[in-house]
């Protein structure tokens, strides 16, 4: 994995937990529900 590629990882990790966290909080059940896979 190159450096690129591997920040890029991070901040899409960095931004599944922010949706996860402020949909919780902020009890936004959408924002919730659309980090998760349909199955």
């Amino acid at each position: 994995m190159s450096n690129l590629e591997e920040v890029i990882s991070r901040f899409a990790l960095a931004d599944l937990v922010s949706d996860y966290c402020l949909g919780v909080d902020k009890h936004e059940l959408e924002r919730f529900q659309a980090i998760w896979w349909e199955d």
